[in-house]
């Protein structure tokens, strides 16, 4: 997964790249577990789990993708 913020004044781009792994680590599961109100850790990593899955397949059928890809158009 990538970040890329495209800057075509500068020419210059930005690119940050995510594993997949990224989504299964615990200060991840931290976060989430904190945005929420209820602690659910074992809801959250089941669901976690699920998320990697699906994403491992569609990366492997459909190759890399771009996250959020942001064009700096300012004047």
């Amino acid at each position: 997964m990538k970040i890329v913020i495209k800057d075509k004044k500068e020419r210059k781009n930005v690119v940050l790249y995510f594993p997949l792994s990224f989504i299964k680590m615990p200060f991840v599961i931290k976060k989430l577990n904190s945005s929420n109100n209820i602690n659910l850790p074992e809801k959250n990593k089941e669901l976690l789990n699920n998320i990697y899955k699906v994403l491992k397949r569609f990366v492997k059928e459909n190759g890399h993708f771009n996250l959020v890809e942001i064009n700096e158009n300012l004047c």
